[in-house]
């Protein structure tokens, strides 16, 4: 399948990515992934501030519960969001959540960001570890990915899916991979993954439209920065 060049282009307000990628192209869908607290959920936040204060509508589905309103305040303010452009929810249920990702598809303006937060949470509470009784949920999370995925395409607008990671063995030792990866990366175009480094130092590993690379940035009370942190990014194309 041939993915459409999107006109439309999304800033992260991350100077050192944003100079590199030259903002992240619309029509696309967005895997975010990595350790906890590593700033996935801030990253989501300051996207969504800044696209709203472009004038785009902006649907954020809280599925983790991690949306905190001091921090969303803080980021907000940061970025000059535009309050009346955001629209948050939060379900209960995978199936809750799936209803509420429909919803988003269907209010969201042409050049719009849909957001879900630890979009995994939920369906890895679900889960009986019994494949028989589980194959509702993988369709559940599949279809709410399609979704994403269609309404970005015709759109031209960005979705935007934050997962948990968990460890998984490999060759006789773990790994820490996305929960649901299968599925998830099946229909990412782009992906980032973070880090914790130092204290609020984290890493952030890209790939976006043939770049490939890692660049450090700081976890702030206005989020995701990677003004101040001598350059230490590389990035290299794919193509």
């Amino acid at each position: 399948m041939t993915i459409p060049s999107g006109k439309t282009r999304f800033l992260t307000g991350i100077s050192e990515l944003d100079r590199i990628t030259g903002g992240l192209p619309g029509s696309r869908l967005l895997l975010v992934s990595g350790e906890e607290k590593s700033g996935r959920t801030s990253l989501v936040l300051q996207m969504c501030a800044i696209a709203s204060s472009q004038g785009r509508d902006c649907m954020i589905v809280d599925s983790g519960m991690g949306l905190h309103i001091e921090r969303m305040r803080s980021v907000f303010e940061a970025w000059g969001a535009d309050q009346t452009r955001i629209w948050i929810s939060s379900p209960k249920t995978l199936r809750d959540q799936t209803r509420l990702v429909l919803k988003a598809a269907e209010l969201c303006g042409d050049g719009g960001l849909i957001a879900v937060d630890e979009a995994t949470h939920l369906y890895r509470v679900e889960l009986t570890g019994i494949p028989a009784l589980d194959k509702p949920r993988y369709m559940e999370l599949t279809f709410e990915m399609a979704v994403l995925k269609e309404a970005a395409l015709r759109r031209d607008g960005l979705a935007v899916v934050v997962t948990e990671a968990h460890e998984v063995p490999v060759g006789g030792t773990f790994v820490t991979r996305p929960v649901a990866e299968r599925i998830t990366t099946y229909f990412a175009d782009m992906r980032f993954w973070l880090e914790n480094r130092e204290g609020e130092l984290k890493s952030l590993s890209y790939e976006v439209d043939g770049l490939r690379g890692t660049t450090l940035v700081r976890l702030t009370g206005s989020g995701l920065t990677s003004e101040g942190i001598r350059p230490r990014s590389s990035a290299r194309g794919s193509r």
